[in-house]
């Protein structure tokens, strides 16, 4: 299982003849976006699966999640604008998500919103002094949550219970998912993987 952090002010990498024609067809800034996490992907799953970037078999579409055959494992990616990419990979179930913590937002909307009526007793015990971070805690770790298996953050936000540091349980899939977080500079960082995988991700920073 890996983990890799990689700013957008890093060089660009090879990308597929596919991708550089669906590229073409985007704005300006969407096609550096896509240019920029594809490039990335088939570098940092290079180095796992070695394999050439060119025979990576990433299928990498725009919005929407990358997908590798089985075999090769799974894959997913988080970049918050165009600032920082996150890249997870493992051989099971995976999903990975970063905010910035200077973040604009409106806490007392989020609070009364739907996203985090599960999660009002831990909402209670933060320390107020860090709320906002806490809550951007919460945010990073269910989305990884939601990607971990392909659902929708409309659809599926409230399927997911974060039970203590260390799991959440989904009650209508009857399945657990152990999560890490990591503060990282400004950037909040969330993953949520198998809970046969005994070991916490490794992180490496691409600078």
């Amino acid at each position: 299982m890996k983990l890799w952090f990689i700013p957008f002010n890093n060089k660009y990498k090879f990308i597929s003849s596919c991708e550089e024609k669906i590229s073409e067809g985007l704005s300006c800034k969407r096609s550096d976006s896509y240019r920029f996490t594809r490039g990335y992907l088939r570098y940092c799953l290079s180095k796992v699966l070695c394999l050439p970037c060119k025979d990576i078999p990433i299928s990498a579409l725009p919005g929407k999640p990358p997908t590798l055959p089985t075999k090769f494992g799974y894959v997913s990616i988080s970049h918050y604008s165009n600032e920082a990419l996150l890249i997870g990979w493992s051989l099971k179930k995976i999903g990975v998500d970063i905010e910035n913590i200077n973040r604009n937002l409106n806490l007392d909307s989020i609070l009364k919103s739907k996203w985090f009526k599960n999660e009002e007793k831990l909402i209670s015990n933060l320390n107020k002094n860090d709320f906002k971070e806490d809550i951007l805690k919460i945010w990073v770790i269910k989305e990884a949550l939601i990607k971990s298996h392909f659902g929708s953050i409309f659809k599926n936000y409230d399927d997911w219970i974060i039970k203590d540091e260390g799991k959440a349980y989904n009650y209508k899939l009857k399945i657990s998912r152990k999560i890490f977080y990591k503060r990282l500079d400004n950037w909040n960082i969330g993953m949520a993987f198998d809970e046969d995988i005994k070991y916490e991700p490794e992180l490496i920073e691409l600078r």
